[in-house]
């Protein structure tokens, strides 16, 4: 019955809200007939609860068409979203713009079936599609659509809330639809909650973004109205208690919900990030083919996104981008998607950029550009730590400021030899092609007293996750050594990328002595390629290259190598346990690719930032290839608002 909610109060629903309008603008009116329970504002709309119908209905005929910051606002009994019996597939939908609305997305999909339910959540959204209806054909059809100038991703959802329409009511357990628990209580178990099969109860939290409903009005006297429970004191603001917006800002999204459980293979607390994604089941040795198989770091407290969690060391450059010609390539000798480091025939290209191109300055580096990508997917500053050596000139300045304005815990190494290290980015055929020809300048500076410095030499052994790139093999290899060492020592997380080809020929002896340590290695194919060329390893096609690699010598035994080979718009190979696994990229029309200079860099920052909290490979392998979209749609490796990444 309208207006009656699941646990015996009076629901009514408040539409046509200003967007300044407040729980503290609501709640007043309607105490003026009756008590209150809970007052909720969502965004232009909202929901109240009275004691009894009583109260409600003379708010309703009272309130109806009030003015509430210059807007009639519109009251009604609330209507029950209980979805229909008609069996429905559940379709994930992402990739949307801010300008994607519902209707939209399901005259698309209607001409598959019948859609009995589609709901938009930012960038993405779920369709429920009857069962009745074609489908893959639809999945097939519209997966890659574009939309609003943006390739629509579709595929069947892999959430296990709100598996079926009409499941979206906050009073509703989003697993089984009905009322009275949270979905962490929810008595048809799985990783919801409720008894399990060895016979003890989950304490991590559901998926559920609201506290437990209100007693019904029979048991809230006598549990709110200064009844004391042992020792405890009585409940005082009852109200602030229920109010769901205190309550959601109020978390920490980093923060593991669950403390850990016995049973499991390994004895060894995981989080409920471990047990949702990477496929673990207490009891049992089923890991799945993307699970994280290796014992967690040594010592992780259990907080994903703690400060100083992954460092990241290499070169700092100032990016100078611009868009050039095949003659201006020709004059310097250079080719194009090729990365070297410059000599004296590559000095006078930087000025000539300046001057004569509309040339823009970027912070770069391409761990520098991981790090601040990674930071953007975490919103939490400092979790990434980036060490390199600049010069004593407004340039390093510069770096800094942007790199600190991103989030990174930037501890530069600071040189009085050299000038801040620069580096060309010349973007020709339409942002097709770039070519890289850096001056490390100050970036050669760097020294490993630099990580033995005792503030610095703390971030290093506090830290579970480190990466370096190639280019910094040119440098100090040393201070590689030193960091690959304490990784294993210490059993935490080590990875490499190799970054250009020539550092497969010409460094071969430094990364071939830093391979050993490497848990988790990057490349993309051309850099395969000249590894395989310059290691003999007998073979051109990048899965054999990818299976031998992880195969070379490993000196921590406790976690298997991991390979993943990018390449471009085709398929990222992964390779793990001996198997071999592609992930289709996202193919943009030509008229979006702006930039493929930070692609890479961006591919590694995705997949670091879901790794450091535990997803599965398949999910960092995923926001990689989201993150890398979306860098190339920009000028350099940039980007701007909130990021939309949504695993599934």
């Amino acid at each position: 019955m309208p207006g009656f909610s699941s646990v015996g109060t009076f629901k009514i629903f408040i539409g046509n809200l200003a967007d300044k309008t407040t729980n503290a603008d609501i709640k007043p009116l309607f105490e003026k007939y009756g008590k209150v329970v809970e007052c909720d504002v969502v965004k232009n709309y909202g929901f109240v609860h009275m004691e009894n119908e009583e109260a409600g209905r003379n708010a309703i005929q009272n309130l109806n068409g009030n003015m509430v910051h210059g807007q009639p606002i519109k009251c009604e009994a609330a209507k029950s979203r209980k979805g229909p019996n008609t069996p429905t597939t559940k379709i994930f939908v992402g990739n949307l713009t801010d300008n994607t609305k519902a209707p939209q997305v399901r005259e698309l999909f209607a001409k598959y079936g019948t859609v009995v339910e589609c709901d938009i959540v930012r960038n993405y959204g779920f369709v429920h599609l009857e069962a009745s209806g074609d489908v893959n054909e639809a999945i097939k059809e519209l997966n890659g659509q574009i939309v609003d100038g943006e390739a629509m991703k579709v595929q069947i959802s892999t959430s296990r809330v709100r598996q079926r329409p009409g499941m979206g009511d906050p009073e509703q357990c989003y697993r089984c639809g009905r009322g009275g628990h949270w979905s962490k209580e929810c008595p048809k178990g799985g990783m919801g909650g409720g008894p399990d099969r060895n016979g003890f109860r989950d304490r991590m939290f559901g998926r559920d973004p609201y506290p437990p409903p209100p007693p019904p009005p029979f048991l809230r006297d006598r549990l709110m109205g200064g009844a004391r429970f042992g020792n405890y004191p009585p409940f005082q603001d009852y109200d602030s208690y229920y109010d769901r917006r205190g309550f959601e800002e109020s978390r920490d999204l980093y923060e593991r919900r669950f403390t850990g459980m016995t049973g499991m293979s390994g004895n060894y607390n995981t989080g409920m990030g471990s047990m949702r994604d990477t496929g673990f089941r207490s009891g049992g040795q089923d890991y799945g083919m993307f699970s994280r198989r290796s014992p967690p770091p040594a010592g992780n407290n259990g907080r994903f996104g703690r400060e100083g969690l992954v460092v990241g060391i290499g070169n700092p450059l100032l990016d100078i981008s611009a868009a050039v010609d095949e003659d201006f390539l020709k004059k310097y000798n250079l080719k194009a998607n090729d990365a070297i480091l410059a000599n004296e025939e590559h000095k006078p290209l930087y000025d000539e950029l300046i001057e004569q191109y509309n040339a823009e300055f970027i912070a770069g580096g391409s761990v520098q550009n991981t790090m601040r990508v990674a930071q953007w997917l975490l919103e939490k500053p400092k979790v990434a730590i980036y060490m390199g050596c600049v010069g004593k000139d407004k340039y390093s300045k510069i770096l800094e400021e942007k790199a600190r304005e991103s989030g990174l815990n930037v501890k530069y190494q600071y040189t009085d030899q050299e000038c801040t290290g620069t580096c060309a980015v010349l973007i020709t055929d339409n942002g097709k092609h770039r070519s890289l020809c850096a001056n490390l300048a100050a970036a050669n500076c760097f020294s490993p007293a630099h990580i033995e410095v005792p503030e610095n030499r703390k971030l290093i052994d506090d830290a579970q996750y480190f990466y370096v790139s190639g280019f910094f093999l040119t440098v100090s290899p040393e201070t590689i050594q030193s960091v690959a060492q304490h990784a294993f020592e210490n059993n935490k997380v080590f990875a490499m990328n190799l970054s250009a080809p020539f550092l497969c020929e010409f460094f071969k002896k430094p990364m071939r002595a830093a391979l050993p340590y490497v848990d988790i290695l990057f490349g993309n194919e051309t850099e395969a390629e000249a590894f395989s060329k310059a290691n003999d390893l007998g073979t051109t096609d990048l899965k054999e290259i990818g299976l031998k690699i992880s195969n070379m010598e490993k000196i921590n035994t406790k976690r298997k190598r991991i390979v993943i080979i990018t390449q471009g718009a085709h398929p990222v190979l992964l390779v793990k346990d001996g198997a071999v696994t592609e992930f289709p990229a996202v193919k943009l029309p030509e008229e979006k690719v702006i930039d493929t200079n930070g692609a890479g860099d961006a591919f590694v920052g995705g997949f670091l930032a879901q790794y450091i909290q535990d997803h599965s490979l398949e999910v960092c392998i995923k926001c990689g290839i989201w993150a890398a979209t979306k860098i190339i749609q920009r000028s350099g490796c940039t980007y701007e608002g909130k990021p939309d990444f949504a695993p599934v």
